[in-house]
């Protein structure tokens, strides 16, 4: 138990990176993101569109084939192993082995027979619960916005030292969010002394699902205008805290849009629009029965279900799919 209340708040200050709250986050979690970040963060040259653009050629070259707008309805099961996946336009495609990366609750729920998700494995990892969800909220500037004080560094900003809850629980009366991401994404690309032409801003804070819960739903495009009511005072909110901590950057702001946990379930899937897959708990990472490895002949888990909360940790559980499937890759790890 650490008493100064101040130091918990330092070694918390990491906590978004994996989830909002410390009491019952594993502590593997926290040490894992404290180290990474030691020897400074790291960011894609281009934005995360990069990460595709050097994945996909990989893949064709290998024989491989990507498809988008394609989403699966069904993993195929014939004689107690995998026999392809339907998409839902109905189309089949047949194959002995499936590695999906939809999170390790829907592939169960949405994904698998009914009588698999009956068996003692299905049950262990499905009493697992998601991770929080959040708002997103994403800020056009006009003019530079670097000479007034934006870095390409993340910030977290707590507005007390009580670490024992992060999640904006009720935004209609608290005015601010209890921690709040910022980071300026736009600045993260080296652009020589050239300030770039759009710059942008990116505010992240945790939020109870159970404020947008009651519009689930609703449909993308057509949401009722309570919740169109809600995000409008969720930007006026935000923008106002974002304008204590840079004050010199608000009077540049030209442009917001907001996302909701709804819109992280709309273009996700993520369950409750959980951003880090399951909860960062240790009975999470105790939990035997997770693995890129299923009961299942022919199906394979990955992504950060698999490995940790976060990109690195996505990473990672390809990582240990791609090694279950190939054991060799273990041998190529070792020697890098």
């Amino acid at each position: 138990m650490i008493g100064d209340p101040y130091l918990r708040a330092v070694l918390a200050a990491q906590r978004g990176d994996y989830g909002p709250d410390p009491c019952e986050s594993s502590f593997g979690a926290l040490a894992t993101v404290m180290r990474h970040y030691m020897q400074g963060a790291y960011f894609p040259l281009g934005g995360a569109e990069a990460i595709a653009a050097g994945l996909v050629p990989v893949i064709e070259q290998g024989g491989g084939e990507v498809r988008t707008r394609a989403p699966v309805a069904d993993i195929l099961i014939e004689n107690d192993a995998v026999s392809g996946v339907r998409l839902q336009n109905g189309t089949e495609v047949r194959c002995s082995r499936v590695v999906s990366d939809v999170g390790v609750r829907n592939t169960i729920r949405k994904l698998l027979p009914p009588f698999v998700g009956e068996s003692a494995w299905a049950r262990t990892l499905t009493a697992l619960r998601p991770s929080a969800c959040h708002v997103g909220m994403y800020l056009g500037f006009d003019g530079d916005i670097h000479s007034r004080g934006a870095t390409s560094s993340n910030h977290w900003f707590y507005e007390s030292l009580d670490i024992s809850d992060g999640v904006w629980r009720d935004p209609g009366h608290q005015l601010s969010a209890p921690a709040l991401y910022v980071t300026f994404p736009s600045l993260k690309t080296p652009r020589g002394d050239r300030p770039p032409e759009r710059p942008t801003a990116e505010l992240v804070t945790f939020i109870d699902w159970n404020v947008f819960g009651r519009w689930e739903n609703s449909q993308p495009g057509k949401r009722p205008a309570d919740y169109l009511a809600l995000k409008d005072t969720i930007t006026g909110l935000l923008t106002a805290q974002f304008a204590r901590h840079f004050p010199a950057l608000a009077p540049l702001i030209v442009q917001t849009e907001l996302s909701t946990p709804l819109s992280s379930v709309a273009f996700t899937g993520a369950e409750h629009g959980g951003v880090y897959g399951l909860e960062p708990s240790p009975r999470r990472f105790l939990c035997a029965a997770l693995r890129a490895e299923t009961p299942m002949a022919g199906l394979y888990l990955t992504g950060q279900d698999v490995g940790s909360p976060g990109i690195t940790g996505a990473m990672m559980g390809g990582m240990l799919a791609a090694a279950a499937l190939e054991p060799k890759v273990f041998q190529r790890i070792a020697r890098a």
